[in-house]
């Protein structure tokens, strides 16, 4: 029987894996990773290995240790700790985390992981694998993950770890404990003063069943909206907002930059970028992660004068100020125009804001709002920087500049392929493109975005049998390297205009 039938979830590692979704090993051999305690900046994870097979032998020689990965691919975090099991096939094993810099819910994943490398002959019997396996010659190496639990998510300290079912059983109890933005913008409120009993504060919801009194209240405050994002003083605007919020809107108490133009803050040069890494360097990953920082940030600038409201909205026509353009939306006679040109506007003015997590995601953060992609950008790049000091810091910058980079990059992080998220390699991976940068500027293939979207695959794909964070540095660098070369090949076939 074919290998890929048995085991389809994960018939690309190259090695038997003993995991609760795997049929590579004959029952009686199993694997468990379990929470006994969980607090609010640590765990204990129970780990034990049962049966006579591979795993428990290399765990016995050493060869091999437990391990958990701990992940919060909303604020951009994953790391792995490993255990010093030092030849235990059962052990308990104590992770720990930084809360700042993680944003609810957290997962983790317990797994066993090869500590060097080493050449199986020929799998027999002896090592419990199924008969699939058997007279295989296996070349396992450092790093490869060698055995994988259930995943656990912590959602809230009262309630614990959740394994992936119970979790899927209880979603509905714990949602209300993610971080979700300024959700109290899109919900009833006041505007101007007035009650809005509308479950939306301002964005179109769908048209059907809505009566025309209904709607020419919706529009009315849409309109009434753009008319105060346009004031001149633009004082209005953080006033009416912060009525809106509530509590869950407060003025940030941070250093702020001087007063931008409109195009810098549009479009920030690396210099900016830097700017708002230096004056918010201290701020912590859970908040920055989240819109409601980023608006109640802006709502500030506002106030004091660095920006006008009228910034947020997105450009216009070719010579046309944002003033002028929404404007021409409000004088607009079609009413099925106005009616869409001014939601569209309204959303563009949030995502702007700090982004809108409702209906874009986490991702909103990181690719929406112009100020947090660019103090994320810098923050990412100072970290790379720090463990490949021979990289130049603003090199990795500008190649995360690149559109391409940094909307693949997070659409893997958040979205994809949570596995991109993790530190180790993804420091190595920005030291690769600071490198490449430095050598061949924005011209290299792999800034191309069929070339680094099928880098990020590749590389994705080698971390479902290989845990960075059991090698060095440079030994992941170099893998980055080989795999950003085989990546490229493989484009060349299938895109020839792409060298």
């Amino acid at each position: 029987m074919s290998r890929d039938i048995l085991n389809p979830v994960l018939h690309i590692i190259p090695h038997p894996v003993l995991a609760p979704d795997s049929l590579d090993y004959r029952p009686g051999n199993k694997y468990e990773g379990r929470s006994t305690h969980v607090y609010k900046a640590h765990a204990e994870i129970q780990h034990g290995v049962e049966g006579d097979n591979l795993v428990y032998r290399l765990l016995k020689e050493d060869a091999a240790a437990f391990g958990c990965v701990v992940a919060s691919p909303y604020a951009a975090y994953r790391t792995f700790h490993l255990g010093d099991s030092q030849g235990e096939t059962c052990f308990k094993q104590r992770v720990e985390w930084n809360p700042e810099n993680v944003v609810l819910p957290v997962s983790f994943i317990p797994v066993v992981v090869a500590t060097r490398s080493i050449s199986c002959s020929s799998l027999s019997e002896k090592d419990g694998v199924h008969e699939s396996w058997l007279d295989e010659k296996v070349r396992i190496k450092k790093g490869s993950l060698l055995a994988l639990g259930e995943p656990l998510q912590l959602h809230s300290l009262k309630q614990g770890l959740l394994s992936r079912d119970q979790t899927k059983m209880t979603m509905h109890e714990v949602s209300i404990l993610k971080p979700t933005g300024y959700k109290a913008f899109f919900q009833a409120g006041k505007l101007g003063g007035r009650e809005v009993p509308s479950r939306n504060f301002l964005l179109l919801e769908k048209l059907e069943g809505k009566s025309g009194g209904e709607l020419e209240n919706l529009y009315g405050r849409q309109r009434e909206f753009l008319e105060i994002v346009c004031e001149e003083s633009s004082k209005r605007l953080p006033d009416l907002l912060f009525e809106v919020c509530g509590k869950e809107a407060k003025t940030v108490s941070v250093p702020l930059p001087e007063p931008l133009e409109d195009c810098e803050f549009d479009n920030p040069t690396l210099a900016t970028e830097t700017r708002y890494w230096e004056l918010w360097s201290q701020v912590a990953p859970r908040r920055a992660a989240i819109p409601a920082w980023w608006a109640s940030l802006h709502l500030s600038m506002i106030q004091k004068g660095v920006i006008q409201a009228s910034y947020l909205v997105s450009s216009g026509r070719a010579k046309e100020t944002r003033e002028e353009y929404i404007e021409r939306i409000l004088k607009n006679d079609n009413a099925k125009e106005q009616v869409g040109a001014m939601d569209g506007c309204i959303r563009g003015i949030f995502r702007h804001l700090g982004g809108i997590s409702a209906v874009r995601g986490y991702r909103t953060v990181f690719i929406d709002c112009r100020t947090a992609r660019g103090w994320w950008r810098r923050r990412f790049a100072e970290e790379a920087a720090q463990v490949y000091p021979s990289v130049p810091v603003d090199d990795i910058h500008k190649s995360l500049r690149l559109p391409a980079v940094w909307e693949e990059l997070f659409q893997h992080i958040i979205s994809r392929l949570p596995a991109i998220g993790d530190q180790n390699l993804r420091f190595a991976l920005l030291a690769f493109l600071g490198e490449t940068y430095a050598r061949d500027s924005d011209k290299a293939p792999v800034f191309h975005r069929k070339s680094f979207r099928k880098l990020l695959s590749f590389l994705g794909r080698r971390t479902t049998w290989q845990v960075f964070g059991v090698l060095e540095a440079d030994e992941i660098l170099e893998i980055v390297r080989q795999e950003a070369e085989a990546a490229q090949q493989e484009v060349a076939k299938e895109c020839p205009e792409v060298e």
